[in-house]
């Protein structure tokens, strides 16, 4: 069960959104249907530079809104249709950055040099023990 106190704590650091999120997020709830992010600047009459990373911070930190589609055309370019995330939706997970997968791959190299050289020890221990047996 948990206690009152461990509600209150999560209620009190759960992350706030701001004030330009708080609109972006706004525009997605009165309208009710999926909107680009060209439509929710227009509506918030806004440049698109200033709707954007709100759109990206709903969508990967407070998973607040979904993509609905990728692939609407709009004057002839590709555009993300966003909308509000219902609970049962899954979340929108970032694509790692370069620098992460060299770090990962960084990681899995060591360990596998690491498996080559045990391999390499038992190898050499496995030949050392047959050459005495041959003896």
């Amino acid at each position: 069960m948990i206690s009152k106190n461990s509600i209150e704590a999560r209620n009190f650091v759960k992350p706030h959104l701001t004030k330009m999120q708080d609109k972006v997020f706004n525009v997605l709830v009165i309208h009710g249907k999926p909107l680009t992010a060209i439509q929710i600047a227009e509506v918030l009459d806004k440049r698109i530079n200033a709707v954007t990373p709100r759109l990206n911070e709903l969508l990967y930190d407070s998973h607040k809104i979904k993509i609905v589609s990728n692939t609407v055309e709009i004057k002839g370019k590709q555009k993300s249709l966003y909308a509000v995330r219902q609970e049962n939706d899954p979340i929108a997970k970032r694509e790692k950055s370069w620098k992460d997968k060299y770090f990962d791959l960084s990681a899995e190299y060591q360990q596998l040099r690491i498996e080559f050289e045990e391999l390499q020890n038992r190898k050499m221990t496995l030949d050392a023990l047959a050459n005495e047996e041959k003896k």
